[in-house]
């Protein structure tokens, strides 16, 4: 447990907090599990679409928008997560409220009493900060993929403008052979 690492005393900790801290673990744990799935793929994709050959392109680049929405609503639920944390975090009364096995004794926690909740939260938002950060990394690795199929894509393209050029030219030049002989 984060907090049993950062007390000083070894007294369990109250129910309350022994279940807040096993939410935080778990949805970080489940954040960052997503996270990590959607990096497999999205790494599986890039290397997909650096080695790609042009006819194989297009299927690629469809999977890319879908892959770039689940990295998209990934990332605010995370924000809101960071919000909610925060929020917590820059209220005092609302940790000292959190301590429910005191004010149910009839112990009024007094300002500096949260300072376990303080701790607990700050280190969970700290483990989803990070998470957030990763994340933030495999968008742009999908983003430079993309990237990198519509530069191949263009490439492409310019090779076939090209060569229907190349094909104009050849039946203009061949035309007016034909028309000069005639």
């Amino acid at each position: 447990s984060v907090v049993s690492d950062l007390r000083e005393d070894d007294a369990p900790l109250p129910f309350e907090l022994r279940f807040l801290e096993a939410t935080l673990e778990e949805v970080c744990r489940t954040v960052s599990r997503q996270v990590n799935l959607l990096s497999r793929v999205a790494t599986k994709l890039s290397r997909q679409l650096q080695a790609a050959s042009s006819h194989e392109m297009p299927d690629l680049v469809a999977k890319i928008q879908p892959m770039l929405e689940k990295l998209e609503s990934l990332r605010v639920e995370i924000e809101q997560l960071d919000r909610c944390l925060n929020d917590l975090l820059h209220s005092d009364e609302d940790m000292t409220s959190l301590l429910l096995t005191a004010l149910q004794k009839g112990i009024v926690p007094g300002p500096d009493d949260h300072n376990v909740v303080e701790l607990m939260v700050e280190a969970y938002h700290r483990k989803l900060h990070h998470t957030a950060l990763r994340l933030e990394l495999v968008i742009r690795n999908v983003l430079f993929g993309r990237r990198v199929a519509d530069m191949k894509l263009a490439i492409h393209r310019n090779r076939l403008l090209r060569t229907n050029v190349q094909i104009a030219i050849s039946s203009v030049s061949v035309a007016m052979c034909g028309a000069v002989a005639s």
